[in-house]
């Protein structure tokens, strides 16, 4: 399980609002996570996950993923992968 951040966006990717949890299942195509309110199957989500390998060595990564609510169940959430990228991460980790 790796820490989860995760913003549910609106049409024009304004963030709606915003959570935490921890993966619980993931795939190159979807990812499953927990949550801390119930989401709304079809929403837009941007989910970030902190990555257990390091740049070069030294630098923190985290996947950042975007895409739509596929399965709601309580308190967990699932969503197929749009679209992702690696980035750096920042002090907090994520």
């Amino acid at each position: 399980m790796r820490e989860v951040r995760y913003k549910v966006l609106s049409g024009k990717q304004m963030v709606k609002r915003v959570g935490s949890g921890k993966t619980l299942n993931m795939s190159s195509r979807a990812m499953l996570f927990t949550t801390e309110s119930t989401l709304a199957e079809g929403e837009l989500v941007e989910v970030a996950v902190s990555w257990p390998a390091l740049l070069d060595g030294v630098l923190p990564l985290k996947l950042v993923a975007q895409g739509r609510l596929v399965r709601i169940e309580e308190k967990r959430a699932a969503i197929a992968i749009e679209r992702y990228e690696f980035k750096t991460c920042g002090s907090s980790g994520l």
